[in-house]
């Protein structure tokens, strides 16, 4: 019996090994079947800015959503996996912010069973601040002819907002990459500038 163990071990050992390369092939083909081939993932876009740590967080997902509501209509060609099966599926993965650039878009389209990924990054740099005077005067009787003045003073934050975005296909390659500074210096700026570069992409079909 004893023998027979080194046979059995190696026979156990091309057993998992075909089990393995089975998985592999499995897997390959799924990520070729027609299905994959068309379908985009949309991943969560970093945003780098001054503020709390909590709300640069979301503001990956919301930033996402913007990306996904302004194609979902637009895009004919190509399936749009749900933001929050990408989401779900790259948690799983144990893929998040602190470790997203260890993975290629190559790595990443395999594991979302996609044809193409788009990435994205907005920055936000504060340039100052705008103070707005207004000023409004009314005359009324009372006991004589009096004016009323009143002046309200509103300060808005100016910022300077930059946008890239990606456009990747499984293999790894670009199909489309472009940069944009956003000719608004308003707080929201990103939405217009996401969307601009969205309009100018391969993606985008009217």
């Amino acid at each position: 019996m004893k023998n027979k163990n080194p046979i059995i071990k190696a026979f156990s050992m091309v057993l998992c090994l075909l089990a393995g390369i089975v998985a592999a092939a499995q897997i390959a083909q799924a990520n070729q079947s027609p299905d994959t081939a068309r379908k985009l993932a949309i991943l969560p876009m970093q945003f780098i800015a001054e503020g709390n740590p909590v709300r640069l967080e979301e503001m990956r997902y919301r930033l996402q959503n913007i990306a996904y509501l302004y194609l979902k209509d637009k895009v004919q060609a190509f399936a749009i996996q749900d933001p929050n099966e990408t989401n779900a599926l790259l948690l799983k993965n144990g893929i998040k912010e602190s470790n997203f650039r260890a993975y290629s878009p190559k790595e990443i389209a395999e594991i979302l069973h996609v044809g193409y990924v788009l990435t994205g990054m907005v920055t936000q740099e504060s340039t100052g601040s705008v103070s707005m005077r207004n000023t409004s005067r009314r005359d009324y009787e009372r006991k004589g002819k009096q004016r009323e003045t009143q002046e309200r003073i509103k300060t808005n934050e100016e910022l300077n907002t930059h946008i890239d975005l990606g456009l990747y296909n499984n293999k790894g390659e670009v199909l489309y990459g472009k940069s944009r500074r956003s000719i608004l210096s308003s707080v929201d700026a990103y939405k217009n500038g996401i969307e601009f570069l969205l309009k100018r992409s391969p993606l985008y079909q009217k």
